[in-house]
């Protein structure tokens, strides 16, 4: 079972295949504090908030092996970074 419905996959703000390109290019680094485009951030804050909407607390920590707690605190920080990008 995917994480989010093809519906909500035209949600993110990109079409089925960029948002798996970017996901792709997301899991492949090995450093938290990788440089990312300000759309790639874009798409995953937005995946990243529809994900921990629709799976809910318990569902996300099974899901993604990161706490909910996390999950709303990296969400924070993305928009943050995407209201100002100079301290992305």
């Amino acid at each position: 079972m995917a994480l989010l419905s093809s519906t909500s996959l035209v949600t993110v703000g990109a079409p089925p295949e960029v948002f798996k390109q970017n996901a792709k290019y997301l899991r492949s680094l090995e450093s938290e504090h990788a440089t990312i485009t300000l759309t790639a951030a874009a798409i995953f804050r937005n995946a990243l908030a529809l994900t921990l909407n629709e799976l809910g607390e318990k569902e996300f920590q099974t899901r993604t092996g990161h706490s909910f707690e996390e999950g709303n605190l990296i969400l924070a920080r993305l928009n943050r970074s995407l209201c100002d990008p100079s301290g992305m």
